[in-house]
């Protein structure tokens, strides 16, 4: 392990003091020369170092005279015969600013266009990282659409790097695939791929392209099914980002998928209030009240919990009555209302009674 930390720790500095040497040279024509020299002058058995400089080729290039230097051995580097080179070349790019990067010839794009297909996965996955962040010309946007639409496919019959996939899945649908692809055959095979995979590892992505893929075939119900593996209250609100984006038609059709996951969490008070407001919005009002009748049967009558249970108690109220106006019992609704005014008058006076004695800070002294 010490010999592990030390080689970490090695490389690291190894590839520190390459960038600063990179960046420094940017801006001086002798010392631009050579850092050239020595990248040029490595041996064959230096592979890492070469591809360490390689990439920090990114650094020297946010000069005119440093771009025009980097170029050749860049694109070397990018059709050459080591697969650790070639990830350099295009790990360099993908850290390129995207005001630099408007100045790379056409050549260099389609080196890098061709990386997308290369048989070996650290060039590859390189090529799809820097996708995330270099800009590509319009005229080249097609191939490349193409490119990870086949690693797609490729990575969808392996099975073997769902990371790598959902990554390929959530860049192809946020940047390239047409609303006519999301909503047809290719977004459904999308959305069933995510469905095989880690609740969390879709969770983290969605975030970035859950909008584009809403009204693909699907979605809602692998939406649904995100929210019931959610196991943290930070990847819980990101699928309910998602879900208050989504269509109230989609809302309306998992209703009752909604209902069973908030009745077996009452004790989220967060996750039910989103569920009925989901529903609710849907005119889902069946199910709405069923949850927030649950919710509040779930509250042991007891001091302690009489506040919770007295707001709980408001919002029964309120999914009840919208429920009894949207179905046109107005026999019921001079009842609710009642209902709502004693339970409003029930927390003013509970404050009123043991608010000081639930008060965290109650002893300490007040000042005047």
């Amino acid at each position: 392990m010490d010999r592990i930390n030390q080689h970490s720790l090695v490389v690291q500095l190894q590839r520190s003091f390459v960038e600063w040497t990179a960046e420094v040279a940017a801006d001086d024509l002798s010392a631009t020369v050579a850092y050239m020299q020595v990248l040029s002058g490595l041996p064959e058995g230096q592979g890492h170092l070469r591809g360490v400089m390689v990439t920090a080729l990114s650094r020297l290039m946010r000069t005119a005279q440093g771009l025009n230097a980097a170029l050749p051995p860049l694109y070397s580097a990018m059709v050459g015969a080591s697969q650790q080179l070639r990830a350099a070349a295009v790990d360099s790019l993908g850290t390129l600013d995207s005001v630099r990067s408007q100045d790379l010839p056409r050549l260099l794009y389609e080196a890098f266009v061709a990386s997308l297909a290369d048989p070996f996965v650290i060039v590859h996955q390189a090529a799809v990282r820097a996708l995330e962040r270099l800009t590509i010309p319009e005229e080249i946007k097609p191939v490349v659409k193409q490119g990870i639409l086949q690693l797609i496919l490729a990575y969808s019959h392996q099975r073997d790097d769902d990371e790598f996939l959902i990554k390929c899945i959530a860049l192809y649908a946020a940047r390239y695939a047409t609303a006519p692809e999301l909503h047809g055959d290719i977004g459904a095979f999308l959305v069933s791929q995510m469905a095989k995979m880690k609740a969390d590892l879709v969770i983290r992505e969605i975030g970035w392209f859950g909008r584009k893929l809403m009204m693909a075939a699907g979605f809602g119900t692998m939406a649904i099914g995100l929210l019931k593996a959610a196991d943290s209250d930070d990847l819980e609100d990101r699928v309910v980002r998602v879900l208050r984006d989504i269509g109230s038609g989609i809302v309306y059709a998992e209703r009752k998928n909604l209902e069973s996951i908030a009745v077996q969490r009452t004790d989220d008070s967060d996750l039910v209030s989103t569920v009925v407001e989901l529903l609710t919005g849907a005119s889902a009002w069946e199910e709405a009240t069923q949850v927030a009748s649950a919710a509040f049967d779930a509250i042991a009558d007891t001091t302690r919990n009489r506040p919770l249970r007295l707001n709980a108690n408001l919002l029964r109220i309120a999914t009840t009555f919208e429920m009894a106006i949207a179905g046109g019992a107005v026999e019921r609704i001079g009842q609710l209302a009642q209902e709502w005014r004693t339970t409003v008058t029930g927390i003013e006076q509970d404050r009123k009674e043991h608010g000081a004695r639930r008060n965290p800070l109650r002893g300490f002294p007040r000042s005047h």
